[in-house]
């Protein structure tokens, strides 16, 4: 009878504890999962930039605190792109074209491709790639602090950034 109230008991806990973490900010989940494979760009006839799961279901969150945290979380350079992707999306709809430029290596074939898209120029290899400078990433973080000036810049650590 004990190690059956036991064990309920902890199976009740478990579950209570499970929940409460399923229950965590969804915004703080979802960017913590961006990263370099998060967006792309789509060629057709002309290059347009391709958000994948974890980005559009940022989008799609009503979170006022949103906003702020992606803002916060561009030093990471592992999620600089996609972060000003999704920023430009859902506060710069309008500036949505996109720049790329070929780099070609001694062997005449393609090394990378230079991107600009709203400010930010990134380079995305033949190991795809996302290469982004820390004058890039000072540069766009200077503009979205100024573009939102009401965030705060310590006002949310991020758990878990790579910063290089």
């Amino acid at each position: 009878m004990k190690f059956f109230f036991a064990s309920t008991f902890l199976l009740w806990f478990g579950y209570a504890k499970s929940q409460s973490a399923g229950s965590r900010d969804s915004v703080d989940i979802y960017i913590n999962r961006l990263g370099l494979r998060s967006s792309g760009i789509a060629w057709t006839y002309v290059p347009k930039i391709a958000l994948y799961e974890d980005a559009q279901r940022l989008i799609a969150i009503k979170d006022m605190t949103k906003i702020q945290k992606l803002i916060n979380s561009l030093g990471d350079s592992s999620k600089t792109v996609v972060v000003h992707l999704i920023l430009s999306h859902l506060v710069e709809p309008e500036n949505s074209g996109i720049q790329c430029r070929y780099n070609y290596g001694k062997d005449g074939k393609v090394e990378s491709t230079a991107y600009v898209y709203n400010g930010l120029e990134w380079l995305w290899d033949s190991n795809w790639n996302n290469i982004v400078s820390r004058e890039e990433i000072d540069l766009i973080q200077r503009h979205w602090r100024k573009k939102c000036p009401l965030i705060k810049p310590q006002a949310v650590k991020m758990p878990f950034t790579n910063e290089h």
